[in-house]
């Protein structure tokens, strides 16, 4: 039963006269928001919103992750930084190249694999596997764990062109999708933008307390409400009233994700030995839940538009939230990963050499496309970068299964990562 009666409507009819959408489009959305209503009247109560974001992005075959539309580049709703050149990528492989390498393999200088969790439109991990060649450090093999079937197809797709085009088609029999996690993995474990889009919870303060915020049916149309009130375990510390609670006004607004402590201990399981590499749009808690952050950091991303309406376009735009850093690193402690550093994507590029990597792109340019060439990655290196563009709020992360007895907030530098020493930001959290 909803605790309010402040509903929002927002109906789907609306979303085709803001966003230019195709006939196929509207008919997924149609579809998928039927199916939506379908469940808060099979509930007999509104839904609550990790149940709708759980619908909208992964409701099978209809789902934005799902479905069979364009989501990445220039021609899609979102850049993520694989998609603006091979700088990333070339980054990643240096931080990583040593990591690959466990101790007994030293000596002969053996691999070992790499799994990407969610590669999007495989673009990282064609570059990743060339930047890797290139420092005679190919893994032994490259995973892709990727549970949807038109992500999937896309990418073998981009990895099977590319890679056979650049004569790199003896690693191709090495490159295998998963339909779940491996057991007693060795190597390193990349998640790029994952966690940011498993679907959390928003809650809110009212004069009775914090509430859910759930999805409900008022004549029909899909509304926002209030749904059941939210337990003192759940809440992050910030927001408790033994930390000034009296902070933060009413109607604030926030997201927590309790989904990230199982998807934590399944990584942990399957890490028989080596890295987790996490980077994504986030902050530490403190920053995150800060009480001027009034309205949360839930974002909506549809043909390169942001905004914060949710229920508009079903199934046709990206729904993220900024990631609680703390609570990742608390989580993952508890669930016997150590974790190595914390920084901004701004420190761990450059750490890892962005500017040599752009310099050496130049010069192996020709003369005449010089300027044109210097123009784009000028670009790339300003929008992976600068503090308004994702150099600070996206951040990395890096653990280890290794066993050592130091504290978590020393580094264990023997077997790290490279890219956390410039910018150690391991005290924020």
């Amino acid at each position: 039963m909803s605790v309010s009666s402040n509903h929002q409507s927002s109906g789907s009819e609306n979303s085709s006269k803001e966003f230019k959408i195709s006939a196929e489009a509207s008919d997924i959305s149609s579809e998928l928001t039927d199916r939506i209503k379908t469940k808060i009247r099979e509930n007999g109560s509104p839904i609550n919103f990790e149940t709708f974001m759980q619908m909208a992005l992964y409701e099978a075959q209809l789902g934005y992750y799902q479905n069979n539309l364009h989501k990445f580049g220039e021609k899609g709703d979102f850049i993520t930084a694989p998609e603006m050149g091979s700088l990333f990528a070339g980054c990643i492989a240096d931080s990583i190249v040593d990591g690959l390498k466990s101790d007994d393999r030293l000596k002969n200088m053996d691999a070992g694999s790499i799994l990407e969790i969610g590669a999007g439109s495989g673009r990282l991990a064609v570059d990743l596997i060339r930047a890797l060649k290139h420092q005679n450090s190919l893994p032994d093999q490259y995973f892709i764990l990727e549970p949807s079937a038109t992500l999937q197809s896309q990418q073998k797709q981009l990895v099977e062109k590319e890679l056979i085009e650049k004569e790199y088609d003896e690693f191709l029999n090495k490159v295998e999708w998963l339909a779940e996690l491996p057991t007693d993995f060795e190597g390193v474990i990349i998640a790029n933008e994952v966690i940011d889009a498993i679907p959390c919870q928003i809650i809110k303060k009212t004069e009775q307390g914090w509430f859910y915020q759930g999805v409900d049916l008022v004549d029909d149309e899909l509304c926002t409400c209030l749904t059941g009130k939210v337990e003192l375990d759940d809440l992050p510390i910030q927001l408790t009233e033994n930390n000034d609670s009296e902070d933060y006004i009413l109607g604030y607004q926030a997201e927590i994700r309790k989904q990230t402590s199982g998807w934590l201990l399944s990584l942990s399981k399957c890490l028989a030995k080596g890295h987790i590499l996490l980077i994504d749009y986030g902050y530490p808690a403190s920053e995150l839940y800060h009480p001027q952050r009034i309205e949360g950091s839930l974002t909506c991303f549809i043909n390169h538009h942001q905004h914060s309406d949710y229920l508009k376009a079903i199934g046709l735009q990206d729904i993220t939230a900024h990631v609680d850093f703390t609570n990742i690193a608390v989580k993952a402690s508890q669930h016997g990963l150590i974790i190595e550093g914390f920084t901004t994507q701004a420190g761990f590029l450059l750490e890892n050499g962005i500017i040599e990597k752009a310099e050496a792109l130049l010069n192996s340019n020709e003369e005449q496309t010089l300027d044109v060439d210097r123009y784009k990655i000028s670009q790339q290196i300003q929008k992976l970068m600068m503090p308004g563009q994702m150099g600070e709020v996206l951040k990395v992360m890096s653990m280890s299964t290794e066993e050592r007895t130091d504290d978590l907030s020393v580094k264990n530098t023997e077997m790290s990562l490279k890219g956390f020493s410039i910018q150690d930001h391991l005290h924020r959290l």
